[in-house]
């Protein structure tokens, strides 16, 4: 009885010792394992970016002409139509403000005012960088009466009293998979 526990001893300890001489392996296999699992996510999250840019062909061949695009769907308050020429990312919250513009308002002027007015006083400068191809149209203006102004993002609130200048910057970016133009919210 002896011999046979010595003998599972000695066969547990040796087991032990060379799995000892193969944990680095082990370990690399693992990890190189769990780095292509997540590699695969990866890709597989890129090509679906890539279908949806790809599908996203709403848009004019001109920063001015998605501006011209908007306008018109504006005017027809073709809310849906207009939120397209968004980019993918900010489509739904454009959609969403439109809606309730028109729901508050009765119609979309403020909106066709604002987009007419970037369009023909706005200064048009493009730039092209590692990560987009984009051009930014922008003017300064006086306040004429008090006013309340809500950051872009929605966080609040600031007082303009009237007299103030404001700039006013609106961007636009190329799609580079469509080649069509998109209003960067």
């Amino acid at each position: 009885m002896l011999i046979i526990g010595l003998l599972v001893f000695f066969a547990i300890f040796g087991g032990l010792a060379v799995l000892g001489n193969y944990m680095d392996d082990i370990d690399g296999y693992l990890e190189r394992r769990r780095l292509s699992m997540v590699q695969e996510k990866l890709d597989r999250a890129k090509a679906a970016r890539e279908a949806q840019l790809k599908a996203d062909v709403a848009g004019g061949a001109t920063p001015e002409a998605t501006l011209d695009l908007l306008i018109a769907a504006l005017k027809k308050q073709e809310v849906r139509l207009a939120s397209t020429y968004y980019e993918i990312d900010a489509q739904e919250k454009a959609l969403a403000g439109l809606e309730q513009e028109l729901k508050e308002q009765g119609n979309l002027q403020r909106s066709i005012a604002y987009f007419t007015e970037v369009k023909t006083k706005g200064k048009k400068t493009c730039e092209t960088t590692k990560y987009e191809e984009g051009c930014d149209f922008s003017y300064i203006y006086t306040t004429k009466k008090d006013e309340e102004v809500e950051f872009s993002d929605g966080s609040g609130k600031v007082f303009v009293p009237a007299g103030t200048q404001q700039r006013v910057v609106m961007r636009t970016v190329l799609n580079n998979f469509t080649r069509v133009w998109k209003l960067k919210k």
